[in-house]
């Protein structure tokens, strides 16, 4: 496997706290992660994918029922896990999730790859975003716009890719795409943002989603990231029953 295809370059980042809460009765049994599609969970179809691009340590933060996503992911072998645990997960928000790493991140400073851990998507992809010559990537859904909720969370571009915005969907007129839960920071810009978190969380928001974080950060910056449209290879983030239905077909085709 040649460098610039290899995950051994960077921090890795799960964002494994939440619950899912819309899938009601899953929900509360099991975190989302651990969904069963097909033979494995979530969270382990993610890893597979990770150790396919040479992925080695792995660090997740935890939150609901974290010792039931530590009993799945420690029986995973030829991989280092190093977890993180946070409290309040609903009240904070994911974004807190990745603040949380910053400690951890800054004893080695690599350029970070950051993903949710309830989402399906062909590997292919994972290796298009790595290959990447761009250092600062957020992975997007090119969807036409009749196919977005309300509350997708969508970004608005330029002509080049350059993001200008992050927000819900009812809230941007001409979005270019949906957030797909996949994202590439080089360590110049992890390292800006961790401080612009910081910054953040000094005044009066107590919710932090790292979405609506990095606008801000872009918008008062002006730093330079960028979309990466999934274009022909197959993902899906699980919400919904529906969703969840629908990834099953997925994972049968990746």
């Amino acid at each position: 496997m040649d460098q610039v295809n290899n995950l051994k370059n960077y921090s890795i980042l799960i964002l494994a706290a939440g619950r899912g809460r819309r899938l009601k009765s899953i929900g509360k049994k099991s975190p989302k992660c651990l969904i069963k599609i097909g033979d494995n969970t979530l969270i382990e179809i993610l890893i597979k994918n990770l150790k396919r691009y040479g992925a080695k340590e792995i660090n997740i933060v935890l939150g609901y029922k974290k010792e039931l996503i530590l009993k799945k992911i420690q029986k995973i072998k030829n991989i280092k896990f190093r977890p993180i645990y946070i409290k309040n997960f609903l009240k904070h928000g994911h974004g807190m999730s990745w603040f949380s790493f910053k400690n951890r991140w800054l004893k080695n400073k690599k350029p970070l790859f950051i993903f949710h851990s309830d989402i399906i998507f062909d590997h292919k992809y994972l290796k298009k975003m790595i290959s990447s010559k761009k250092k600062d990537l957020v992975g997007v859904t090119n969807k036409k716009k009749i196919q977005y909720k309300l509350d997708s969370l969508v970004v608005e571009s330029n002509k080049k890719g350059l993001i200008n915005r992050i927000d819900y969907f009812k809230n941007i007129a001409k979005p270019k795409g949906e957030i797909l839960g996949i994202n590439k920071f080089s360590t110049k810009t992890t390292n800006k943002i961790f401080n612009f978190m910081a910054k953040f969380l000094k005044g009066k928001n107590k919710t932090l989603n790292w979405e609506f974080v990095v606008d801000k950060f872009i918008f008062e910056t002006k730093s330079k990231i960028y979309m990466l449209f999934k274009q022909k290879y197959l993902w899906v983030n699980i919400n919904t029953f529906k969703d969840l239905n629908y990834a099953k077909k997925v994972y049968k085709k990746i």
